[in-house]
């Protein structure tokens, strides 16, 4: 019956309109298949410093603003 009242609802409708929701059915069955196969067990778990062996370089001028920026500083 949804189904129905849905394609009586995009008669006369853009195509981009159309496709947008085209994504947004697709967005919407996506989310409802990740809620139905996530369980506790599947579910893995991000440890605090995994990356902590890993080397990071930043830039000396990190913090300092940008030449383009200043005039507004």
């Amino acid at each position: 019956m949804a189904s129905d009242i849905l394609q009586k609802e995009i008669i006369g409708l853009r195509e981009d309109d159309i496709n947008l929701l085209i994504s947004i059915a697709r967005f919407l069955k996506s989310r409802t298949e990740q809620a139905v196969s996530t369980d506790k067990s599947a579910v893995k778990k991000r440890h605090i410093g995994f990356l902590s062996d890993a080397f990071v370089s930043i830039a000396d001028d990190f913090d300092e603003t940008p030449d383009c920026m200043k005039e507004y500083v």
